[in-house]
């Protein structure tokens, strides 16, 4: 059997494919796991602690994203497990393959192995760039390589990638946007200001008794030594009208959240 090496382009691509695949499918796990209360409850904890201390470094949050760091390699790494191709290998045409017998596929573990070193990936790019041919260190170690076995999916790469990737954008954007107002909404800071707003006679005078609050609260909360400072944007519903509140919020070590500016502003 001729050997026909895996070129470092189709290489480059394939990994760069995996990665976008990888994360997308491991956003969606992530989401559909936070949809159940127990989970979602302890996340919204851990938030809330980081924001309160402003540091991650309470309440295990560290363990947290070290456990999600570990659940995603685990995944990235098997991503050859079957038949030695991955799904960015499978649009590249490439597979990997035995050094000594091209046509058996690796173990499962080796396969495994064989993606640790992805961890120094910038190594392993030098060392794939230097070997003649063309292995890295993760190659060198499960004594594989990675042949051409195939054309690339050109026809069903854009067909598949474009959809991939403007999930990948808005579950991405989605989460970062959630995050953020649960971050905002589970703060000793909103919940001063939110009992502020009901409270305020100046706001029932503007818009009525307020009905609801929007989940889109936006807002910056810092905490130094004790010291605090908070903005916060959030929609208000009014019995008779809409209107949008902006807060600023201070606190000090001996005294709890206070306003100490607020705006509101009628919604279009």
């Amino acid at each position: 059997m001729e050997l026909r090496l895996a070129s470092r382009k189709r290489r480059f691509i394939a990994h760069w494919l995996d990665q976008l695949y990888c994360v997308t499918l491991f956003l969606g796990i992530a989401n559909l796991l936070l949809l159940i209360p127990p989970v979602a409850e302890l996340f919204e904890g851990y938030i809330a602690d980081a924001v309160e201390t402003n540091s991650a470094a309470v309440s295990g949050v560290p363990y947290v994203f070290l456990s999600i760091a570990v659940a995603y390699n685990l995944l990235y790494f098997s991503k050859e497990s079957f038949r030695g191709t991955s799904p960015g290998k499978y649009m590249m045409g490439i597979a990997v393959r035995h050094k000594g017998n091209p046509e058996s596929v690796p173990s499962v573990a080796k396969l495994f192995t064989r993606n640790i070193p992805l961890l120094i990936w910038p190594v392993e790019g030098v060392v794939s760039a230097v070997s003649s041919d063309k292995r890295r260190f993760g190659d060198m170690m499960t004594d594989s390589i990675v042949l051409k076995i195939g054309k690339s999916k050109k026809l069903l790469l854009p067909l598949t990638t474009f959809p991939i990737l403007m999930v990948f954008l808005t579950t991405l954007s989605f989460n970062t946007t959630t995050s953020s107002s649960l971050a905002v909404k589970k703060s000793d800071a909103y919940k001063a200001a939110t009992e502020y707003m009901y409270n305020n006679d100046f706001v029932k005078a503007q818009i009525g008794e307020i009905q609801n609050l929007g989940d889109d609260a936006d807002g910056q909360i810092e905490i130094k030594n004790g010291y605090g400072k908070a903005t916060i944007t959030i929609s208000v519903y009014g019995k008779l009208k809409d209107a949008k509140a902006e807060l600023l919020l201070e606190k000090t070590p001996d005294y709890d959240w206070q306003v100490v500016e607020f705006t509101l502003s009628s919604e279009p």
